[in-house]
C-alpha cells in the first residue's frame, strides 16, 4: 500500500492498495530483514499538488498528491529503482520544473513533467553510477562512479546538455581516487581528491589545484565539501577543516572516535 496523512492529526487522507500490485518496491534491507521505502528517492513535487516518485523497476509515476490519482507512469528498463542508498545521487528538476532528471544505473534519463515522455533520444553513457548532479549556467553538471559496493572504476565528472543529454567534455575529469561531492563557485567546480583541492572550468574541463597535502588524520577521506561564506569546509566521520578561497587552511579539528567501553 501507499499512504498519505495529514502530519498534524494522523488521519489517513488516501490510501493506494494497488501501487505496488505489478512490481515490488525496492527496500532497504538490515541484514536479511526488509525494512523500509527509506532510503529511496524522495518524491519530487513539479507542483504543490503533484509528486513524481520512483520507487520499484515499474519506473515513474505522477500523483496527485491530495488524492493520490496516478496521473502517468513512465517504464525504464532497469535492474533496481536508483535508491540514495545503494549510491545514487537525488532527481532534480529543471529550473521551470518541466524537465526531471533521474539517475539511472551508468546514465540519466530525462523526461517531462507534464506527460511523463522521455525528452532524449539517446541516453548518455557515463562511466558509474551518478552521485551528484546541478544546473549551472544552463548546463548539467554531474559527478558519478563506482556503485555502491566500490566496482566499476574511480569518480568521474562531466557536464551535459540537458536539452539533449549530449556530453559537453571531450573526456570526464576522472582525476578523482575518493573524492568528496563538489561545489560551484564562479563557473567552476570545487572537488577534493587525494589530497588536493581541485577547481575545475565548467565551460571547458581546464583546472587549477587550489590546494595541496589537504590530510587528515585517521586516515580519514573527506567525503563531504561545503560551500561557506570564509571558504570550503570539509567533513569527514571525526575532521572538520576550514580551507580559505585561496586553498589556505583556516582550521583543522580533529575528534578521536571513541573507542570500546
Amino acid at each position: 500500500d501507499v499512504m498519505v496523512v495529514d502530519l498534524e492529526t494522523g488521519k489517513e487522507i488516501w490510501r493506494n492498495e494497488e501501487f505496488f500490485k505489478k512490481y515490488k518496491a525496492e527496500f532497504v534491507t538490515a541484514g536479511k530483514t526488509k525494512v523500509t521505502l527509506k532510503g529511496n528517492q524522495s518524491p519530487v513535487f513539479d507542483t504543490e499538488e503533484t509528486m513524481i516518485v520512483f520507487w520499484s523497476k515499474e519506473g515513474l509515476r505522477k500523483l496527485n498528491a491530495k488524492t493520490g490519482e496516478i496521473i502517468w507512469t513512465t517504464q525504464v528498463k532497469c535492474g533496481e529503482a536508483p535508491a540514495p542508498a545503494y549510491g545514487y545521487g537525488q532527481m532534480v528538476l529543471s529550473a521551470d520544473r518541466s524537465v526531471l532528471y533521474t539517475p539511472l544505473e551508468k546514465s540519466i534519463v530525462a523526461l517531462a513533467t507534464n506527460d511523463g515522455h522521455l525528452i532524449w533520444t539517446k541516453m548518455p553513457q557515463l562511466k558509474g553510477l551518478v552521485y551528484q548532479m546541478d544546473f549551472v549556467d544552463g548546463l548539467l553538471v554531474v559527478k558519478g562512479g563506482p556503485n555502491f559496493e566500490g566496482k566499476d572504476g574511480d569518480d568521474f565528472i562531466t557536464v551535459l546538455d540537458p536539452t539533449s543529454g549530449e556530453v559537453k567534455w571531450k573526456k570526464p575529469f576522472d582525476k578523482l581516487k575518493k573524492s568528496s561531492s563538489y561545489v560551484i563557485k564562479d563557473g567552476k567546480i570545487v572537488v577534493y581528491t587525494d589530497e588536493k583541492l581541485y577547481a575545475i572550468s565548467i565551460a571547458d574541463a581546464t583546472f587549477t589545484e587550489l590546494a595541496k597535502g589537504v590530510e587528515f588524520a585517521g586516515k580519514e577521506v573527506p567525503g563531504m565539501l561545503a560551500l561557506t561564506d570564509k571558504g570550503y569546509r570539509l567533513e569527514s566521520s571525526q575532521n572538520v577543516m576550514m580551507l580559505g578561497f585561496d586553498g589556505a587552511q583556516v582550521f583543522h579539528t580533529y575528534y578521536k572516535a571513541p573507542g570500546s567501553s
